[in-house]
Order: C-alpha cells, then structure tokens, then sequence
C-alpha cells in the first residue's frame, strides 16, 4: 500500500495521508487535481480542512465530518466529499473524493473505503510506503 502525505505535516498534531495505487498515483489528490473549475473553491477548502486537521486534530473539523460505518467518515465542502478513517487519532487516512450527486451516500463508495481500511489495518508498517508532501 501507497500512502501520500496530504498536506506537509511536519511537527504537526496529525499525520493526513491519501491512499494511493503506486508511488506515482494518489486516488485523492488525482480526484481533486481534475475538477473543473467551479470546484476549485471547495477543494481549496477541503484541503484548508486537511490543513487544519493536521494543525488541531479530528477535533476541529468535527462540524464538516460524519461517521458512517465500520469507523469510515465523510468530509465534505461544497459538493465534495472525501471518505477517510483514522489510526490511533493521530493518522488520518484518505481513501477517496466523490462529487455528491444525490442525496444517499452510494454503498459503492462505503464498501471501497472499508475494504481500503481492512487492508490498511492488515497490513504490517514494513508493508507501507509513504510518500512525503512536496511543496
């Protein structure tokens, strides 16, 4: 598994990762870095989110998030929603961003963040590749 630093947390409170396919392929960051333009704002937003989410912990994006099953939240700005569950409150993992389309989370999405997390979770450290944050 591939693991790319979301935003640069260096001596922060949390580590914000992204779950990637190979060290040169980020679900998260590939999803955002495509949106048309009138999705820009929300996902400068969303990485104000992660950004303070680094700085002051889970805590203090609380109001933005909700907790949908089997320890997998949703983040959301706008239209965008990210899904991401955390290890030791300290490591926050994302697994993917979705634009909302309708009013139900779609199973789809669940299902793909849980499995990411089960995969995660049995996997040893050794077997975890991070990418560092490059500005």
């Amino acid at each position: 598994m591939v693991l790319f630093e979301v935003v640069n947390c260096r001596g922060k409170v949390c580590k914000i990762y992204a779950v990637g396919s190979s060290p040169t392929r980020c679900h998260l960051t590939d999803f955002l870095n495509v949106l048309e333009a009138n999705y820009h704002t929300n996902r400068d937003g969303l990485y104000a989110l992660f950004d303070l989410t680094a700085e002051k912990g889970f805590d203090s994006i609380r109001n933005k998030s909700v907790h949908l099953r089997n320890g997998i939240f949703r983040v959301r700005e706008g239209n965008l929603r990210v899904f991401w569950f955390y290890d030791e409150d300290k490591i926050v993992v994302c697994t993917h961003g979705i634009i909302k389309k309708k009013q139900e989370t779609d199973k789809g999405h669940l299902d793909y963040a849980i499995q990411v997390k089960k995969t995660y979770f049995n996997l040893s450290r050794a077997e975890i590749s991070i990418i560092p944050y490059e500005d």
